[in-house]
């Protein structure tokens, strides 16, 4: 009997042993309570790689407003950042750069080019540069100022009546002064008026490049007192003040930029180039393959609101457009 009990004790010491190893022990009071350790990589983020859009101060807020989304687009598209700077230093360009998108009169181009052959550059608009392996150069197709000229003639007698149009253009730049004329005369020959006062439309008014505002004002009365209606502006010419001061006179006008608000009563539109639509194709492709040396930019057509610029008038005038960069059309016969 006595060693049955034993037994039985022996069991429930044995039992009590198990259950008090299952349990886990409570720390003391003000023990310091059991940390876990975390490991922390020690590598860097690599940064993402990047497009730089290089547009100086007096860059057009136009065209700026214009050519950034499509190349946010496109750095979206290729998992990169976009960056927008008004100038680069070609001692401390960052390491991970790939792409720089010049904007006209960019700074020191062909020093930064030179300085970071493993970057691609593409410069719009910005003349006396030399492709290079890691440049593309986008540059107005054909000849510049005579297809402007030419294409601002056709419009403007197209849409003014009895042709009484004229244009003030730059000494330096004869081409918009015979491309204009050569536009007007494509479209109406002799341009005979109906009734006077009789004038050998078109007519011109040549000046200084930039010039004062009283020579842009002398200029203008010229053609108003010729009893002008319609003046295209040369882009060396384009003054925001000439602008509305052809709008307060009730003159309608073309021009190769968007004018302020306050002179958009008479304008008729702008004659630009398609720097948007480039980029769209150029771009993706410099980033594949490199660069692509020299790329013509085509002409294109900013109407305003005007009610003399219906649909059919743009689909005519882009016809045009199409005829004369293709070389179908003469703009300096």
């Amino acid at each position: 009997m006595k060693t049955s009990k034993q037994l039985i004790v022996f069991f429930l010491l044995l039992l009590l042993t198990a259950c008090n190893t299952n349990n886990p022990s409570t720390p003391a009071v003000g023990a310091p309570a059991a940390t876990e350790t975390l490991l922390t990589p020690t590598d860097t983020a690599v940064p993402s790689p990047r497009i730089v859009l290089l547009a100086p101060p007096e860059t057009d807020p136009i065209l700026l407003a214009e050519i950034e989304p499509e190349i946010n687009t496109i750095a979206a598209e290729n998992a990169m950042q976009l960056e927008i700077s008004q100038a680069l230093d070609p001692a401390a360009l960052p390491a991970n750069m790939q792409l720089v998108v010049a904007a006209p009169s960019s700074p020191n181009l062909p020093d930064l080019v030179a300085a970071a052959p493993q970057v691609q550059f593409v410069a719009l608009m910005i003349p006396g540069l030399t492709p290079a392996d890691n440049l593309t150069v986008i540059s107005p197709g054909g000849q510049d100022a005579l297809n402007q000229g030419f294409i601002a003639g056709y419009i403007a007698t197209v849409l003014t009546d009895d042709y009484r149009v004229g244009s003030i253009t730059s000494f330096s730049q004869p081409g918009y002064r015979q491309g204009f004329i050569t536009g007007a005369r494509f479209y109406c020959g002799l341009c005979p008026q109906l009734y006077p006062p009789y004038h050998e439309y078109p007519l011109s008014a040549e000046i200084n490049a930039n010039p004062s505002p009283a020579e842009w004002q002398s200029a203008a009365d010229q053609l108003l007192t010729s009893s002008v209606n319609t003046i295209f502006i040369a882009p060396d010419i384009a003054d925001s003040a000439l602008f509305e001061y052809l709008a307060q006179k009730d003159i309608n006008f073309i021009s190769t930029v968007v004018p302020p608000e306050t002179a958009k009563s008479n304008w008729l539109l702008a004659i630009e180039y398609d720097i948007p639509t480039v980029l769209q194709q150029v771009l993706p492709a410099v980033l594949q393959n490199g660069a692509m040396e020299q790329v013509n930019a085509p002409l294109s057509l900013h109407p305003s609101d005007s009610a003399l610029l219906g649909p059919g008038y743009i689909a005519h005038f882009d016809h045009i457009i199409n005829q004369l960069q293709q070389g179908a059309i003469d703009p300096g016969y």
